[in-house]
């Protein structure tokens, strides 16, 4: 995708005039960095991708009831719904190992991870999910007991939204 391409809805947004966008462009830098609430989320997610295979589908994961989010600036912690992540401005994300597994000369990790971003005090987006890698000298490019395709990714899309 082109970059004027990419940039045709501000300019369109601004009128056309380019020299309005950079005006623009100029006056937020430095603008601040979201600062995330606490409060009561709404949770909506949609399929990111799935390459692993049908045992590694995610599911929705959206609530009908909102979710618990409590921000710790002092000790940079975000909870969201009980999950302890780490919060850097007004980014969150945690990073864990599910399974290390050794197989012969090489090893299947399995790593869970969650990264969110505020772009508004009150409003975040990211992604969540799995990562399957082998480690070794002799990794197979796939297993039928662990995935379809190695290395592999099963992620869903996370929307969140502060409700009042």
């Amino acid at each position: 995708e082109s970059f004027r391409k990419k940039l045709s809805p501000f300019i369109c947004f601004f009128g056309g005039k380019m020299k309005q966008f950079t005006l623009m462009a100029f006056l937020c830098i430095g603008c601040a960095t979201p600062i995330p609430e606490s409060g009561s989320y709404s949770l909506t997610t949609t399929p990111k991708i799935n390459n692993c295979g049908e045992g590694y589908e995610m599911g929705d994961w959206s609530s009908e009831e909102p979710v618990e989010v409590t921000v710790d600036l002092e000790n940079s912690q975000v909870t969201v719904g009980g999950l302890l992540l780490e919060l850097d401005k007004n980014e969150a994300t945690m990073e864990e190992d599910v399974v290390e597994q050794p197989i012969d000369d090489y090893i299947i990790m399995i790593k869970g991870g969650w990264y969110i971003t505020w772009s508004t005090p009150t409003v975040a987006s990211g992604e969540f999910g799995l990562d399957i890698f082998c480690e070794g000298s002799t990794c197979p490019s796939s297993d039928p007991n662990i995935a379809d395709t190695l290395p592999c990714e099963s992620k869903l899309n996370i929307e969140m939204e502060i409700v009042e």
